[in-house]
């Protein structure tokens, strides 16, 4: 008895009993011996992630692909202030704060205390700074 099969028909009966091998094999017989990247060919990110904790989730990815998507704000949410500035110099810092912003709560002592006395007087006109240097006399005069 001679039988005629075509090439699609031969292809089939092997998927079909294919099937039916794999079908007899417990979960893991069918992934021994596949790489981890095999295994998870055909599942969805949703899928490979399911049962995980957060933190389980983000093992092995780098802080920009940790980050990915993510608006600053998002980012910056989950911090504290103090650990939001970790790491910064005082200048990366302050280069974000208005000047008025820099100098709200300290007293003008604070303030002028890092300056020359030609800083100080910068920007003053002729008449300001001769009051201030008869009030500086007064003041002397005062405490001799």
């Amino acid at each position: 008895m001679k039988m005629n099969f075509t090439p699609e028909e031969v292809t089939e009966f092997g998927r079909d009993l294919g099937d039916v091998w794999l079908a007899g094999l417990t979960p893991s017989e069918r992934v021994a011996g596949l790489t981890p990247h095999e295994r998870l060919m055909g599942l969805t990110p949703q899928e490979q992630l399911a049962g995980l904790t957060p933190q389980e989730q983000l093992v092995g990815l780098t802080p920009h692909e940790r980050l990915m998507g993510l608006k600053p704000a998002e980012v910056l949410s989950n911090f504290k202030p103090v650990d939001r500035l970790a790491g910064l110099k005082p200048a990366e810092v302050l280069s974000n704060f208005k000047p008025v912003d820099r100098l709200a709560g300290l007293k003008p002592a604070e303030v002028l205390s890092n300056f020359k006395p030609a800083e100080r007087l910068a920007g003053l006109k002729q008449d300001e700074i001769e009051e201030l240097e008869n009030k500086l006399k007064q003041l002397k005069k005062q405490v001799h």
